[in-house]
This record gives structure tokens, sequence and C-alpha cells, in this order.
């Protein structure tokens, strides 16, 4: 695959752009409260830009768009068809006690919010740390299948020198400036993601007619994939409200990497707001779902070449 100059270009000014951003967040950090929580806290835009940055990750937009491909809406309404109502709650269940917790005592993380809690007991302390650690590691594999992918796909490089390029403007900007790094770097990101993901679902669809066109030529391909599951296999009715209600609504706002940032948060007044500016910005995921669509109309009219992988697991039968 021939890599144009101009996405060569854009690639790395997005890196030394993130780069950037892990420097000058080094001169904020002076002390460990300000490395780990970002000393007296972020506004509404900040923490709402920095939350949905890390659920709307660059996993999360490939993935999305790979499903729509492949399963139409069935894996969107698994993934998250209860994750705005789930994302609401957790802030009002979970970052609203951290946040006053965050404030009487000095904690940094979650094992240090559950100490408090629990009466500072070890064996709460080593079962949490277990927990953030693997839940933690379990995202951090996601994210870099996407930075292979990406690497793998576009330049045409091994896997290991794609995780390892990746991984190391990861380490570059986050080492020194720690979660105010890791935080602007997330309200970048998801600008960056937002136009992307917009602007190609907008060409996308027009390709094909608009949203009534995709609809009604995804039927066509096979109507199951503009229903919201399947009539058997991993995406039957079942399988799917049992995901999203054990996932989407009870646990996917609650994993580490997303609540180890509300003890960012100010005050509670931030609190106010961040549920609906993070709920709108969250809506920009279900566009990479109708690039995902769009696509797989224009390849079943051998307009373009089709997709062959995981992410068309589910033709119909």
């Amino acid at each position: 695959m021939i890599v144009s100059w101009q996405t060569i270009a854009v690639i790395v000014l997005y890196m030394l752009v993130v780069i950037a951003i892990g420097v000058w967040s080094t001169k904020r950090v002076s002390s460990m409260r300000d490395y780990m929580v970002a000393g007296d806290g972020f506004g509404r835009w900040v923490v709402s830009f920095g939350i949905v940055g890390a659920i709307v990750s660059g996993a999360g937009v490939l993935g999305n768009a790979g499903s729509g491909y492949g399963t139409g809406y069935a894996l969107y309404v698994q993934t998250m068809g209860l994750s705005f109502l789930g994302l609401t709650l957790a802030y009002f269940l979970l970052a609203k006690p951290m946040t006053v917790i965050a404030k009487k005592h000095e904690v940094y993380t979650l094992p240090d919010v559950l100490a408090v809690r629990y009466g500072d007991s070890r064996a709460v302390r080593i079962l949490s740390g277990l927990a953030t650690a693997l839940g933690s590691l379990i995202y951090l594999v996601v994210q870099f299948v996407a930075i292979g992918y990406i690497g793998t796909t576009i330049f045409g490089w091994s896997l290991g020198l794609s995780l390892f390029v990746g991984g190391a403007v990861v380490v570059a900007y986050c080492v020194g400036g720690g979660i105010v790094a890791a935080m602007w770097t997330n309200f970048f990101q998801l600008i960056v993601l937002s136009v992307f993901v917009v602007y190609f679902a907008v060409y996308t669809v027009s390709q094909v007619g608009g949203l009534t066109a995709l609809h009604r030529q995804m039927a066509e391909i096979d109507p199951e994939l503009v229903a919201p599951w399947h009539a058997s296999g991993a995406f039957a009715w079942q399988n799917v409200l049992v995901y999203a209600f054990f996932v989407g609504l009870l646990a996917y706002a609650g994993v580490p990497h997303i609540s180890t940032k509300f003890l960012t948060i100010r005050n509670l007044e931030v609190i106010r707001w961040i549920p609906l500016i993070s709920c709108f910005l969250y809506l920009f995921a279900v566009a990479a779902t109708w690039i995902g669509m769009a696509y797989r109309v224009r390849a079943e009219q051998g307009l373009a070449q089709p997709v062959a992988g995981p992410t068309r697991c589910c033709p119909r039968s």
C-alpha cells in the first residue's frame, strides 16, 4: 500500500502535537498530587472530553466501523445500547462521592478511595489494586491492537515496529505529565476523532444516497443488518441485552481508566454539566458505525473492495 506524503505529514504532525502536550504538561506538575489527580482538578469541559476521549478511542472508532460493516447495528446495540445511561449513572453514583473523598483525603488511586471507605483494609487495597491492574491491562491491549492495525495497514510496518513506535509516543507524552497530559491529550484526540468521523460519515453516507437509502440497501443485503439483534448466534437478543446491561449499564463507565479520572473533578458543581456534555460527545461514536455500513453497501455493489476479516463475522446464512 502506497501512502501519500500528505498522510505521513498529518500523522507526524499529530504525534508531534501529543508529544508537545506532554512536554507542556510537565510544567504544570510540581507534586505527586498534580501528577496523579491534577492538583485542584479540571473543569467540566476538560473532564468531559478527557473521559469520553478515553471511551471513544481509536479502538472504539475502528471497532464501530468494523461492526457496522460486519453486523450492522447489532454490535452497536450490544456494546453501547445502555452506555449513555450507564455513563450518566456513573457520574452520580461514582463521580460525586469520589470527588468528595478526593477533597477531604489524600487519595490518588481507586485503591486509595476504597481504603478510605473500608477503613484502610489491606485486603481491600490488594484486591482493588489487582482488579485495577487487570482492567487497565485489558484496556491497553485493545488500544495497542488499534495501534498495531494502523501501523501495519497504513505504513506496511511489521506488528513489532508498529507497537514500538506507538508505545514510544504514548510514553513520551504520558511519563512526564501524568494525568494532566492524559486528560489534555484525550481532549485533543477526541476533537480529531470527532472531526474525522463526522466528515467521513457524512461523505460515505452521501455516496450511497443518504441514511434512508443506506438502510434500504442494507436491508436488501441482509435484513438483520438494520435490526437491533440477529435471529440467532452471537448477536441473538439474549446476548445483546445481557451484554448491554452488565457492560454498558453497570460496568462500562466504572472501569479503571474512566473512574480514576473522577478524582480530577474540581468540585461538585462541575458534575452538574458533565453528563449532558459527555452524552453529546459520545454520540460521535455512532457515526463510525454508519461509515462501516455505507462501505458495506458500496462493497456489495462492487464499488469498493470487500473487507476480509473478523469484522465480517456474521453473514446471513
